[in-house]
């Protein structure tokens, strides 16, 4: 992520379909960045709400997404666009790609900046997250009130996915199916 100018810290949304390729995107920013899932079904001024409201620095959306509609729910907004490329043989495998100018200038100066503080080994900002980072951010569906934001450590899922492994008695070998959307605390945390 730090190729595109995305730190840990920095808050990145995922507006995809639910399928293995958001399942692996919600991994791959719960591990370097701030992952904040939105729900696709939401309508533009709802997801745009969202992204302001959480300070998302960046956004996925799907290879092939209305461009009209995702500037729509950008404009004005400091947000770096990126397109989710899926592989075209194996599920859950994509890669990413600038979607603008200002993303694709990001992206060249991030790997600038990557290099050199790789060559000053100083790793600050990039990398993995660390236990106490704030891995997660999801919205309450506010049916009591305004919604509300909800932000998770990656501590706290670990520890989560830890204990739904012991009680459920789950191995290695073992198959779960999980049929909760992947923008809302059961999807994710819960399965």
């Amino acid at each position: 992520m730090s190729k595109f100018g995305i730190y840990r810290n920095d808050r990145c949304a995922l507006l995809l379909e639910n399928g293995p390729e958001l399942a692996c995107a919600v991994l791959l920013c719960m591990a370097r960045c701030t992952c904040v899932p939105i729900n696709i079904q939401q309508t533009s001024p709802e997801i745009r709400a969202e992204l302001h409201g959480t300070g998302c620095k960046a956004l996925i959306v799907q290879e092939g997404q209305d461009l009209h509609w995702v500037r729509s729910i950008i404009e004005g907004l400091p947000v770096r666009v990126l397109q989710l490329v899926p592989d075209s043989i194996t599920a859950g495998i994509f890669s990413l790609v600038p979607w603008d100018a200002a993303t694709l200038a990001a992206s060249e100066a991030g790997v600038e900046q990557c290099a050199r503080k790789q060559e000053l080994g100083n790793e600050t900002g990039h990398g993995f997250n660390s236990p106490l980072d704030t891995a997660l951010v999801l919205h309450t569906s506010g049916t009591s009130g305004n919604k509300k934001k909800v932000p998770y450590t990656l501590e706290t899922l670990c520890v989560g996915a830890a204990c739904i492994i012991d009680s459920w008695g789950l191995v290695a070998e073992d198959v779960c199916l999980n049929m909760m959307p992947l923008f809302h605390v059961g999807g994710i945390t819960r399965n």
